[in-house]
């Protein structure tokens, strides 16, 4: 057997003992469905991640697939777990889960709108710093205004990444939670209306996160130009 094989059966049979194992546990103690979907999901999802990094170790012994599986699908069970309580918790506001669904989809919609408004936002950041870079290079000012300039646009662009990058994290955690919701709903309903719409609302979310991500890149990389005139 190739060591592709060996590495793709692994990884089947991994994820299917982790996930038959983690049911069996959460069935055991009484666990409410959706909590047990995220930690399933989280499990699983864990595993396969893990083993992926634990293939590049070591030319990808079946030993390394093995651990770095077990320590995916542990962080992944506590991390879907924990998304499988926040969906709870925010299903307990509402009357029935008709009006939940509804309500996470519009909570996703929003969150979308507003990785635009954050976009626009960064990009502002990201033109200001290149007008600072282009004084900073072009401009006759002496060592001291220079160095005051740059002080004053990485003390700003500190502060503005600091929240970015808070958001993207808070993002990211909402599109695992809103995806761990999808799954119920796909399981309970099929593919509904209610099921596409956020599904929609989630690629979205991803793209527009994605396009954060790399706009805080430009502007840590503008950071460090200025802060070459420090």
């Amino acid at each position: 057997m190739t060591r592709g094989k060996i590495t793709a059966a692994t990884l089947m049979m991994g994820a299917t003992m982790l996930t038959t194992g983690c049911a069996s546990t959460m069935e055991a103690v009484g666990a409410d469905t959706v909590k047990k979907q995220g930690c399933l999901i989280g499990t699983a999802g864990g595993a396969l991640a893990g083993a992926a990094i634990g293939s590049q170790v070591d030319n990808g012994s079946t030993r390394n697939i093995l651990i770095g599986a077990g320590i995916g699908a542990a962080a992944g069970y506590f991390a879907g777990c924990n998304y499988g309580q926040l969906i709870e918790n925010r299903r307990a506001q509402y009357a029935n889960n008709a009006d939940f669904y509804e309500a996470q989809i519009q909570n996703a919609s929003l969150e979308a709108t507003q990785l635009e408004a954050d976009n626009a936002s960064l990009q502002q950041d990201i033109s200001t710093a290149k007008t600072v870079v282009a004084r900073l290079e072009t401009e006759t000012m002496s060592e001291d205004q220079k160095k005051e300039l740059a002080k004053k646009t990485l003390a700003a662009n500190k502060k503005a990444l600091s929240e970015y990058n808070k958001r993207t994290t808070k993002i990211g955690q909402e599109i695992e939670l809103q995806e761990t919701l999808l799954v119920e709903m796909k399981s309970t309903e099929g593919q509904s209306e209610k099921a596409t719409k956020l599904q929609k609302q989630i690629d979205e979310m991803k793209t527009r996160n994605a396009e954060l991500t790399a706009n805080i890149e430009v502007l840590t990389a503008q950071n460090d130009q200025i802060g070459g005139f420090l």
